[in-house]
């Protein structure tokens, strides 16, 4: 038979404690956590439980979509930010041609190496 954590708690384990002397009305206590802020555009908000789907992940809808805030940087700091990552992708794509035509210089050097050695010019 499957308990909900207030039935294995009330069942289980507050006789299992009073059986070793504890007392259920002075010593055993519930304790409640309070409920999970988030800070949402820089104001706390309380934390709503969100409905669940049989397999424990959230279910995603219009209504319940339509409440999500994400916040977003100024579209001035986004255009820096792009910016940057464009320059940033620009000078990979140089380092790696540069990379690539140093690799095959490398991958040739023995057979040049040797090549100079039968013509005794090493």
């Amino acid at each position: 038979m499957a308990r909900s954590e207030a039935q294995t708690r009330f069942e289980l384990i507050d006789p299992a404690l009073e059986g070793r002397g504890w007392n259920r009305r002075t010593d055993i206590r519930v304790v409640e956590t309070a409920k999970p802020i988030d800070i949402v555009n820089h104001q706390p908000c309380e934390r709503t439980r969100k409905p669940l789907a049989s397999a424990g992940s959230y279910k995603i809808n219009l209504v319940n979509l339509s409440s999500v805030q994400v916040p977003a940087a100024p579209i001035g700091q986004q255009a820096h930010t792009a910016a940057a990552c464009q320059r940033d992708a620009t000078s990979m794509q140089t380092l790696t041609g540069e990379l690539a035509a140093r690799l095959t210089a490398i991958e040739h050097l023995p057979a040049a190496l040797l090549h100079e050695a039968f013509a005794d010019r090493i």
